[in-house]
């Protein structure tokens, strides 16, 4: 038979923690069934518990004894001669029990709503949340809450009414930063998060909540610099608008001077032609028409500008060469026929040409026309005047190229894309 004496030093020490390991056990387990009110539990808990708590005394006296060189205790002596067998049925005997009594417990405690099971379950929400009496003392304060109150103020949740007060008056950490503190109050922590509090009474407590708003403060801030962006547009827009007549009866005023500017010069050109010949017959009927324009009592707009080209060519005494036919694009066609009165009048004036020579082309990508003249060759290279810088601006705002060569011979070349 195997008796506590049989074991060695490091044997009993190992078996005494063993015992000692479920005493503390059988306490916990004690203590948990008193709080459910479980009065079997807490009474075969109770017993358990002082079964290892006796075992644990008298082992411990007993190698105590043995150290020390003084007489062994008879009930110490008693219990370590009876067969260890015994000893450790009975610890097992007592650790299923405690297993058992530990598992029920939880059971109890996961299907059943406990004062710590609201705790448990407040500290596990994202939103900070207190509740106090009327003077402000705490009730339940979850971590979050105690978190934020520890940020903001560099201490613990002490007295509600405080809080909030401090909150509403924005007497916060230097680092904090205050968006707003009314009766909504918020504030952006040092992590760039934004939290809101609010206060409301609820059944004779004060409750304060704080929430994440984030979110919210960013999509704010964005849309007041889109509002922002938005009211320099509409000033930018306003001052357009308030220039865009302006700019029309300036661009009017623009068109009315070529035009004058090509019939006085068609006119002139005619007269001319007529002095040169020695003429009788001077075109009273031109002059008739520019006086008219200068009175404003034409509308050159109306009459075809083709139309006026052609006769304004036959008046003078020139004659047209022309190969292909002119755009159907009413814009690019009077684009056209600016540019052949411009080196109509040119050819005329600098050239004393007889012969206007015109080719007009068009392809998928493309329309073109070239001008020529049989007049006299430039000796110096062509500057672009009030005619010819005009008419280059119009070909530019067309979306088109215009080149004027002076050597071998003058010409006048235009292309649109289409």
């Amino acid at each position: 038979m195997l008796d506590f004496y049989d074991l060695g030093a490091t044997a009993r020490a190992f078996f005494l923690a063993f015992i000692f390991a479920e005493l503390f056990a059988g306490l916990l387990l004690t203590y948990a069934s008193v709080k459910r009110k479980s009065v079997l539990n807490s009474v075969l808990a109770s017993a358990c518990s002082g079964i290892l708590f006796v075992i644990t005394i008298l082992l411990a006296c007993l190698m105590k004894s043995s150290k020390v060189g003084i007489p062994e205790e008879p009930v110490s002596a008693w219990l370590c001669q009876q067969n260890l067998l015994y000893l450790i049925v009975i610890a097992l005997i007592i650790l299923v029990a405690f297993v058992f009594g530990f598992i029920k417990t939880r059971k109890y405690e996961g299907s059943t709503i406990m004062i710590s099971s609201v705790k448990e379950s407040l500290d596990k929400l994202s939103t900070g949340l207190s509740f106090s009496l009327e003077n402000g003392k705490p009730i339940l304060v979850n971590y979050k809450m105690n978190e934020l109150h520890y940020l903001l103020f560099s201490e613990d949740l002490q007295n509600a009414e405080a809080f909030w007060h401090r909150l509403i008056h924005g007497t916060v950490n230097k680092e904090i930063q205050c968006i707003t503190a009314d009766e909504k109050p918020s504030y952006k922590l040092p992590d760039g998060t934004v939290w809101s509090f609010s206060r409301k009474a609820v059944e004779g407590f004060i409750q304060i909540t704080a929430a994440d708003t984030t979110k919210l403060y960013d999509v704010t801030n964005e849309l007041e610099k889109k509002n922002i962006e938005l009211t320099a547009l509409n000033e930018r827009l306003k001052d357009y608008g308030a220039n865009v007549d302006e700019f029309i009866r300036s661009k009017e005023r623009l068109e009315t001077k070529i035009n004058i500017h090509r019939e006085l010069g068609q006119a002139l050109l005619a007269t001319r032609k007529h002095l040169q010949d020695e003429s009788e017959e001077v075109p009273f009927e031109i002059w008739e028409k520019n006086i008219s324009v200068l009175r404003k009592e034409a509308n050159l707009s109306s009459e075809d500008p083709y139309k006026m080209f052609l006769e304004a060519a036959n008046t003078i005494g020139v004659g047209l060469n022309v190969k292909g036919n002119l755009p159907e694009d009413t814009e690019i066609k009077n684009l056209f026929v600016s540019a052949a009165v411009e080196a109509l009048t040119n050819a005329v004036r600098h050239g004393k040409a007889t012969t206007l020579f015109i080719e007009l082309h068009e392809n998928s990508y493309c329309y073109k026309v070239v001008f020529r003249n049989d007049g006299q060759q430039p000796t110096a290279p062509i500057k672009e005047g009030g005619g010819l810088g005009s008419l280059r601006n119009k070909v530019q705002r067309a979306n088109g190229e215009m080149s004027v060569l002076s050597q071998p011979a003058f010409q006048l070349a235009i292309t649109v894309r289409k």
